[in-house]
């Protein structure tokens, strides 16, 4: 999990006609270092996520997404669980538990669309 900080340590640049296809416009997302191990062996820490902001519905299939619960920004697979109504929230390195919370303790920030990793850690 991360505490909001809107301090840029690095830039990247992303063709406009590459957002559209998938959706979005630079305006509406963001670029935010996982931190953590929660989400191995997909996201490693120090990996970067693009966020869709402008995705915060989550669909059928679930996904990725930026959430923030009690201030606090995690990078998580998300599901929602019919008919109880519920959110399932699934790290992907298995030795964290799901959990399972209502939606309104739980802010879905966007979508992770793209992440990228450095190859020199």
């Amino acid at each position: 999990g991360l505490t909001p900080d809107n301090t840029a340590e690095m830039f990247c640049a992303f063709r406009k006609d590459w957002l559209k296809k998938r959706g979005g416009k630079a305006g509406q997302m963001s670029l935010i270092k996982v931190d953590g191990d929660s989400m191995e062996p997909t996201l490693m820490s120090g990996d970067l996520v693009l966020v869709d902001h402008s995705r915060t519905s989550v669909t059928g299939k679930g996904g990725i997404y930026a959430i923030s619960i009690d201030q606090e920004i995690l990078i998580k697979r998300i599901q929602v669980l019919f008919p109880q109504r519920k959110i399932r929230i699934l790290s992907d390195n298995q030795h964290y538990e799901p959990i399972e919370a209502d939606p309104d303790q739980v802010k879905i920030n966007g979508r992770v669309i793209w992440f990228g990793r450095d190859m020199d850690k």
